[in-house]
């Protein structure tokens, strides 16, 4: 009897194909042209991420920060997405996390992200590169939700929430 193994895998979500190598840990990805719902970067990236401060153990490595909301409307949920890397930007460790208190218009929420690498220490670099929101009704777009990718600076529209 053999051992496979995968090397890598690929597949799609918001009309943008991933490919992760296991081996190199290397994300590639390709944006759909034809994205529908794709709305204006500018105006739908409209909270702001303060990193306060970090603390590693031998465990994990946390990452306080404060999600500020920058609209003229309040925002009932959120939710974010960290990556952790080392000092060549090599992906470590990732994480997610929501939410699901209003935060008022010009005001933030204190929240604190977790990552789990292998070796704490190699940790160097880390950033929040995507998040979405809800909205309490449809904005002037009839959309309720939005995706926001900071990395790329895609904003796409939905008219179902996310929570």
């Amino acid at each position: 009897m053999s051992t496979c193994v995968p090397k890598n895998y690929e597949y799609t979500a918001n009309n943008v194909k991933y490919d992760i190598d296991l081996v190199s840990k290397e994300l590639e990805y390709e944006a759909d042209d034809d994205i529908e719902d794709k709305v204006d970067f500018s105006k739908a990236n409209i909270l702001s991420f303060e990193y306060i401060s970090n603390k590693k153990s031998s465990d994990d490595y946390e990452v306080s920060l404060k999600v500020i909301n920058n609209s003229n409307t309040p925002i009932p949920y959120c939710d974010y997405n960290m990556v952790y890397l080392d000092e060549n930007e090599n992906w470590l460790s990732d994480d997610s996390r929501m939410i699901d208190s209003e935060i008022q218009t010009g005001k933030y929420a204190l929240t604190t992200s977790y990552a789990f690498p292998d070796n704490t220490n190699l940790i160097k670099k880390y950033w929040v590169y995507k998040y979405s929101y809800d909205l309490k009704s449809k904005d002037e777009n009839g959309y309720v939700h939005y995706d926001v990718d900071l990395q790329r600076k895609i904003a796409i529209g939905s008219t179902e929430k996310e929570n």
